[in-house]
């Protein structure tokens, strides 16, 4: 198959590149070893412990991504004061909306949540293809780009690639 870009990893950040491109009417091909498909949620889930503090302008984004009315259907909370040091006392840094005569900062939201708004705008669009439970077996490049081969047998092509797949990755 055929495609100008090959996004390897549909983590936040795979994803995230992948809707912010689709505008740019390329052909996408978005490849994760793991599902493609939103988790159930429900409010009275327990909270998972892996967050991230998005700041105002990642909303921005996502809300123009059209992935934020997702989060903010399962779970975000805003957040004004920041405090973070490093593990061996010598260093912290304060962070403060009022110090920008702001209201808040921006939103603690569960990585998760991220992860299934995101995936949930890219189903919506439906211009980026996924290929989910894709296991890279081979990898090789020459002058007409890249040539992908998965544990399946299927046979990926493209001029653009995008190693997005974590700090193991096999890009």
């Amino acid at each position: 198959m055929q495609a100008d870009l090959i996004i390897v990893g549909a983590g936040m950040v795979g994803s995230t590149l992948a809707l912010a491109l689709q505008e740019c009417g390329l052909n996408i091909r978005l490849i994760d070893a793991g599902p493609l498909e939103p988790q159930t949620f429900a409010a009275s889930d327990p909270f998972e412990p892996r967050v991230s503090a998005l700041s105002t302008a990642s909303q921005r984004i996502l809300e123009r991504l059209g992935a934020w009315p997702g989060i903010v259907r399962r779970r975000a909370s805003p957040y004004s004061d920041m405090r973070v040091w490093d593990g061996s006392g010598t260093g912290q840094i304060h962070f403060s909306a009022a110090s920008v005569h702001a209201e808040m900062l921006g939103h603690i939201v569960e990585n998760r949540v991220v992860q299934d708004a995101l995936l949930e705008a890219l189903k919506a669009r439906g211009s980026v293809e996924l290929i989910a439970g894709a296991r890279l077996e081979r990898l090789r490049q020459d002058e007409a780009g890249w040539h992908l081969t998965l544990a399946d047998g299927q046979q990926l092509h493209s001029g653009l690639l995008v190693a997005a797949d974590g700090a193991n990755s096999a890009v």
